[in-house]
């Protein structure tokens, strides 16, 4: 078709009544057939582009008509009952199919349809560099302990703090934060890299110090985290203007929950205490922004009722709790369980959604292949 791609067009058909063209066209071996006249209308980014010279078929038959100047068309000897036509004009790539009832006047309007673009993924990295060039960086990713690479182009933003640095200033063994894009065959790219400071950084102000770990715990005034770097929990209060983020949202303290990975941004004072100038909550896959998250855990069952139970979660190795609600499903393997069936020591999988405050409810627990009766999964 040169230079047109083909396109994809809307069909859209209405029955009117208009004056349609001389030509026409019969055919013979065909059993039950009407007169058929028609007219194409262009709409859209086709509206004021020439009417004339779009071949319409009836699929199926041999049956071909042209439009003429006014997009009409018409058939002497049309199949009865519904047929389906292909409209085309090479020109400019149309290329339609539209299903129709044969009648004397039927109306077609044709329109571009473009595709939405595909949605692109997105993760975030944390962890100590390995390895690093000018087309890309590798490190030891803080949450899933295993190595990441993602290149680097000439549209990543490198920097430490507020200011701007290359591939040349990373070196192995420092700290990062990498905003990363996902293409289809699961290669990375880095959109953004934060080098961080352990602890002051001397192109920072004295006072100034970036965390990155998992929430502990969280209220409207403090929140304490499992730093990745020192793996020690430190907290800091949140003020007035604490900036808090998830994604390019802005959220409140009481969205944060326990278990969620977060950069922390903070200063220090001369007690050594710290307040949070900024929280950026990390996204990883499938995150949104909107509605309850959803999160899993796994662990040793540390306390159990009929309503909560809590585990030693394996990735913070700190205690987490969940409400047990009627829905919550419980099971080994497919066999039903109940909360009497779960004990201390138990090892489970536990996926929760968490709520605006701090509160994590259990929609499932997976009593795991370790149990005391020594059955598998």
């Amino acid at each position: 078709m040169g230079k047109f791609a083909r396109l994809t067009m809307l069909a859209v058909v209405m029955s009117v009544v208009f004056g349609c063209s001389n030509r026409s066209e019969s055919v013979t071996g065909v059993n039950g057939t009407t007169f058929m006249s028609g007219k194409v209308h262009l709409s859209g980014e086709l509206s004021g582009s020439r009417a004339d010279g779009i071949e319409v078929r009836i699929v199926g038959t041999p049956l071909v008509a042209v439009t003429d100047a006014d997009g009409n068309f018409s058939f002497g000897a049309a199949p009865e009952g519904t047929i389906e036509l292909s409209l085309t004009r090479i020109s400019d790539g149309i290329d339609a199919l539209v299903r129709v009832n044969a009648q004397p006047a039927v109306t077609v309007e044709l329109e571009k349809k473009h595709p939405k673009p595909p949605k692109t993924k997105t993760t975030e990295l944390e962890g100590v560099v390995t390895a690093v060039s000018s087309s890309s960086i590798t490190l030891d990713d803080a949450r899933t302990h295993a190595p990441a690479t993602a290149a680097i182009t000439s549209m990543t933003v490198i920097r430490k703090g507020d200011h701007a640095v290359t591939s040349a200033d990373i070196k192995v063994g420092a700290q990062v934060h990498v905003k990363a894009t996902i293409d289809s065959a699961n290669k990375l790219t880095a959109t953004e890299i934060i080098v961080q400071d352990d602890g002051k950084g001397d192109d920072e102000s004295p006072d100034a110090r970036e965390l990155e770990g998992t929430i502990t715990s969280v209220s409207a005034s403090m929140i304490t985290v499992t730093d990745n770097h020192t793996h020690g929990n430190v907290t800091a209060a949140i003020t007035a203007q604490t900036i808090i983020k998830k994604g390019n949202t802005t959220i409140a303290a009481t969205d944060l929950v326990a278990g969620q990975h977060v950069h922390v941004r903070a200063t220090e004072a001369a007690d050594h205490s710290l307040t949070a100038t900024e929280i950026k909550v990390q996204q990883g896959e499938g995150d949104d922004d909107g509605g309850q998250q959803q999160k899993e855990f796994e662990g040793p069952i540390s306390a159990v009722s009929s309503s909560s139970i809590t585990i030693r979660d394996s990735r913070t190795q700190t205690d987490v709790t969940f409400t047990i609600s009627a829905t919550t499903v419980i099971r080994k393997g497919q066999k039903q369980l109940t909360p009497g069936d779960l004990k201390a020591g138990d090892r489970v999988h536990i996926k929760a959604t968490a709520d605006s405050g701090t509160t994590l409810t259990a929609t499932e627990i997976v009593l795991q292949a370790q149990s005391r009766d020594g059955d598998e999964d």
